[in-house]
């Protein structure tokens, strides 16, 4: 389940010619308050999966820089939790990252939380369910959020991407 936000219109333009090999199926939702935070988002994505769905990942759309390997560490480790563990998260030098992963009893807590809050605020409120994964390196803690962000990601790590296209903006009836 894809969770769009800013940009849904081209991006689901996008997610519509995207090719997924079987039996894997890609599903996407608008959230219509992207700006209430992260907590909005995955809430929008949380309702629009089944309610049998027991664990779940979120990945963030945008850290580029993390590789198959870094999910497959997060669910190995997931798998090998030890009982009373609700939320699995990467870490790296104290960090805390993405991709995270949970079951039953977060989703719930997450689908009741108020607005403008989500994962970050249980996990303070349940140190004793939370197993973090401790990562020799920084992928699962870099995003790119910013023009700058872009800029440092190809001055560090030589990955050089283009900030997503924004719709034009109307023409000012009052501009010359």
């Amino acid at each position: 389940m894809v969770v769009l936000g800013h940009h849904a219109q081209a991006l689901q333009a996008v997610l519509s010619q995207a090719r997924v090999p079987a039996p894997v199926s890609l599903h996407w939702v608008v959230n219509a308050v992207p700006d209430e935070g992260p907590g909005a988002s995955l809430r929008c994505g949380l309702a629009a999966l089944p309610a049998d769905v027991g664990q779940l990942l979120v990945q963030l759309a945008d850290q580029p820089l993390l590789e198959l390997p870094d999910v497959q560490a997060v669910l190995a480790a997931w798998q090998a939790r030890p009982a009373g563990v609700e939320l699995l998260l990467p870490q790296h030098a104290g960090q805390p990252g993405h991709p995270i992963v949970f079951g039953p009893v977060l989703r719930q807590a997450v689908m009741r939380a108020a607005k403008g809050q989500g994962v970050r605020e249980w996990r303070r409120a349940h140190p004793a369910q939370v197993q973090a994964l401790p990562l020799d390196h920084e992928r699962c803690t870099i995003d790119v959020d910013t023009p700058e962000d872009l800029q440092w990601l190809g001055e560090r790590f030589g990955v050089w991407l283009e900030q997503p296209l924004r719709p034009p903006r109307p023409a000012d009836p009052a501009a010359p």
